[in-house]
């Protein structure tokens, strides 16, 4: 989804910085949705044969994506209860 860090920043400086709860919460779900969904694409990859290691480096970059995007989530939700 994003292919360097600026633009991983980026986004997350447009979501936290979004004064409606409501849409932060949604943006941050789409953003979840999205990187979920390449995962399972990587899952789906790797159970077919042995990753390189590009897609070795793009599958930890997505970890690290998703435990960020979880993590504001996480706080998002306990900001808001929703």
């Amino acid at each position: 989804m994003w292919q360097t860090r600026a633009q991983l920043y980026k986004s997350i400086r447009d979501v936290v910085t979004e004064p409606d709860g409501d849409k932060r919460v949604d943006a941050l779900l789409r953003m979840d949705q999205t990187l979920r969904s390449e995962a399972d694409e990587f899952n789906e990859l790797a159970n077919s044969r042995v990753l390189d290691d590009a897609e070795c480096d793009d599958l930890i970059r997505l970890v690290r994506q998703q435990e960020v995007i979880d993590g504001l989530l996480s706080m998002e939700i306990r900001t808001t209860g929703k």
